[in-house]
């Protein structure tokens, strides 16, 4: 999801980026409980009748699964803030806390897009030597309208002259 703040300087905003987290941590939690009371009561029936590894198996099988799925919805609750102001672009990163923050000079910094070898789009800052990447976490889908907003506010940026006159 993008989300933008526009400023009262033209081209200058605020972009919130965040990957889609529709099914949650509590409805996660609820998909393996329920997978987990099937899958246990087949394993402990196998282990009533002389099946002991199936029960061992189940469980490290169950644990993987919930630590997974923990990694994945903690990525998913990650954020990225881009800051267009008039003089530079800084670039926001974490979960809970700053993670990663990089500042760069507006004037000197540009738009960089490439596509991986599996065509997906990726989008990169470049300022000088340093390029970052941003929206590593969005959807294709999330990745293009954040191209489509940052061309719309770097236009705007660019014409803020012919603007104001």
């Amino acid at each position: 999801m993008v989300e933008v703040e526009t400023g009262g300087f033209p081209g200058c905003a605020r972009l919130t980026l965040s990957p889609n987290n529709a099914f949650g941590w509590r409805n996660n939690l609820r998909f393996i409980a329920c997978l987990s009371l099937i899958s246990l009561t087949s394993a402990i029936y196998l282990f009533t009748i002389g099946a002991t590894l199936v029960l061992f198996f189940t469980v490290i099988e169950l644990s993987l699964l919930t630590y997974l799925t923990y990694r994945i919805c903690r990525r998913c609750l990650t954020r990225e803030i881009i800051e267009l102001s008039e003089t530079e672009v800084t670039l926001e990163r974490g979960y809970r806390r700053l993670e990663f923050r990089c500042s760069m000079e507006r004037v000197a910094t540009r738009i960089e897009v490439d596509r991986d070898r599996w065509k997906s789009l990726q989008l990169f800052l470049v300022c000088r030597q340093n390029r970052v990447p941003i929206g590593m976490e969005l959807n294709e889908a999330d990745r293009e309208h954040l191209l489509r907003q940052l061309r719309i506010l770097v236009d705007g940026y660019q014409n803020r002259f012919a603007i104001l006159s």
